[in-house]
Parts: structure tokens; sequence; C-alpha cells
């Protein structure tokens, strides 16, 4: 484990479902079970987007920013299986976006601060807020559900 993180690399690919190279946590700085997660996304210009997503003014797609959300959210809620009866097996998606706002772009270079806080949790599921900062300037935010489906 890194000295700024609480978990490793190894510990956040094995909370998380999603592979390399949509694998977008790199570390989390905070976490208090049931309640608030704090994440980093180092947004790197040798991602895919950075050449494909506005070659020569690369900007960071939105719905990465969602889905950067839905990641950090995810090991959170994985610290509170019994609240959500997860089981193992458990996968948690996403059930939908509301009120999300985009509102500086971000790009190669930017250390993205994702902040996600339960607004509610109950077995199955969660509503969540998110929030992303860079440079401790608010970029985007919102409020996202979330469902358990069984995996396999």
């Amino acid at each position: 484990m890194s000295k700024d993180s609480l978990l490793t690399p190894a510990e956040i690919g094995k909370l998380l479902k999603q592979k390399p190279p949509f694998l977008f946590i790199d570390k989390v700085l905070e976490l208090e079970p049931c309640k608030r997660i704090k994440a980093i996304k180092n947004v790197s210009a040798t991602e895919l987007f950075a050449t494909c997503h506005f070659p020569g003014k690369p900007i960071y797609p939105g719905v990465f920013l969602i889905e950067v959300a839905a990641q950090a959210a995810s090991i959170l809620c994985s610290f509170a299986p019994g609240e959500m009866n997860l089981s193992e097996e458990s996968i948690l998606v996403l059930g939908g976006v509301q009120r999300f706002q985009f509102l500086r772009v971000v790009q190669p270079g930017d250390i993205l601060q994702i902040e996600i806080e339960i607004v509610k949790m109950a077995p199955g599921g969660a509503i969540v807020k998110a929030v992303h900062r860079v440079d401790g300037e608010k970029v985007a935010e919102g409020q996202m559900t979330f469902g358990a489906i069984a995996n396999g």
C-alpha cells in the first residue's frame, strides 16, 4: 500500500469488477464505510480518449466522469455488504444518473478528486451524491442510483 492511499492498486482491482483499461480509480484517500469515500483519478495523455476525444484539444469524456464516480461508489458500497445485502458474486450496477452537471473541462494532466457521499443505502441498492474537483475547483456533480445484480 502506498503511503498516500488506503488501498493498493491490487486491492482496488479486486474490489472492482471492471478491468484495465476500464479501471479508473488510482487511489483511495479517505473511506468511511456506509458514509463517504474520497478517491483520485490521474487523467493521463496516454489514455485512449486523449487521441480520439477532440484531437489536439483532448477533453476527458463526461461519461468517464460518471463512470469514475460509479467506480468510487462501488468501492464504498463494497465496505457495506451487510447493509446492502451484497454477496461476493454481486455486481453493483448503475441504475440512474440524476442532475449530473459538468462545470469545467477536465483534461490530461488534471488530478481528479472524486468525493462520494451515501444519500440512502438499502438492501440491494444505494443513492449517492458525487462531486468531482480539480485543484479544489468543482468540475462536476450529480446524484446516481445503483442496484445489485447477481454475477452469473
